[in-house]
């Protein structure tokens, strides 16, 4: 009788596992399909090749599974059309200073001077050698402050006074007709102080180009955040470059091309807020809104 029940549960095995190679079959076949589709857009996307979209109908799974990978052909997609058209301008920038320079130091090679004398043909080829030397430094700036999206920033409380009028004493000679005042000094801000300082210096660096008399460098402590403003008396931007001027290499109402005031959207995202601008009636108010700092943060600057 043993045997007989050994002889019939193993005819029962076989017989159990050959009825679960079908399932497995169609497991392996319902499997497969969305998967090979799904390594075959992963080669392309490895080929840099992302143009075609990515959609799977079926299983709800599958489904959220290509949603999730579409989001990324979509952010690889942009990403590549941002860095293709940063690389388009950062040239075309740096075209022009080349050939002025070129231009000039050949012509006084042949010993033609452009300009009246030595000195002032001299002079414009460090002119244009300047710009060209800080457009590199901001383009080597602003894609440095990728990286610094996902480190950590070296965070300190400390009152806006204290990077604010060092900016006012290093800008205060660059037009001695324009006057810079500072207001709200004693307002705490916490953040990394050395970004926040390049964010301000770029917001008074843009105000001076068209400030007529004055500039306000101005914090202040609001419900839920605190504002950095700088205010220039200048007269006011065309609506229809308002919601471009933060975007990189986008050319000003006086034909300024740069990278000024992206860095100051990015440094200003790095630090969890947001960059506002407003026509005045009396000229152009540039604001960066910042979270307002907790209790624990303000013992910490106050020690």
């Amino acid at each position: 009788m043993v045997n007989r029940l050994w002889g019939r549960l193993s005819y029962i095995m076989v017989l159990a596992g050959l009825l679960s190679l079908i399932p497995a079959f169609w497991l392996k076949h319902y499997l497969k399909q969305p998967l090979i589709s799904l390594g075959n857009h992963f080669e392309q996307i490895s080929k840099r090749n992302w143009k075609v979209p990515f959609y799977w109908e079926g299983d709800n799974d599958f489904e959220k599974l290509s949603d999730q990978f579409e989001k990324m052909r979509q952010n690889l997609m942009r990403y590549d059309r941002a860095q293709k058209t940063f690389i388009q301008h950062a040239s075309h920038e740096l075209k022009t200073p080349i050939m002025v320079v070129k231009s000039y130091a050949q012509a006084v090679k042949d010993g033609i001077l452009p300009k009246e004398n030595i000195e002032s043909t001299m002079d414009v080829i460090i002119q244009e050698s300047n710009r060209m030397e800080k457009r590199v430094k901001d383009m080597l700036y602003y894609t440095k402050l990728d990286a610094m999206k996902e480190s950590p920033l070296e965070m300190e409380v400390f009152p806006f006074g204290s990077i604010a009028y060092g900016i006012e004493q290093r800008f205060r000679l660059h037009r001695e007709e324009v006057k810079i005042t500072v207001k709200g000094d004693n307002v705490k801000l916490r953040g990394d102080k050395e970004l926040l300082r390049v964010l301000l210096e770029n917001l008074v660096e843009n105000a001076l180009r068209y400030a007529v008399d004055s500039i306000e460098l101005i914090a202040e402590e609001e419900e839920d955040n605190i504002s950095i403003s700088v205010v220039n008396n200048g007269e006011n931007i065309p609506e229809k470059e308002l919601d471009h001027i933060f975007t990189p290499f986008r050319k000003g109402n006086k034909g300024q091309f740069g990278l000024g005031l992206a860095i100051v959207k990015r440094i200003c995202e790095i630090h969890g807020g947001f960059p506002l601008i407003f026509n005045e009636s009396e000229g152009v108010r540039f604001t960066i809104v910042l979270p307002k700092l907790d209790r624990a943060s303000e013992d910490e600057g106050s020690n």
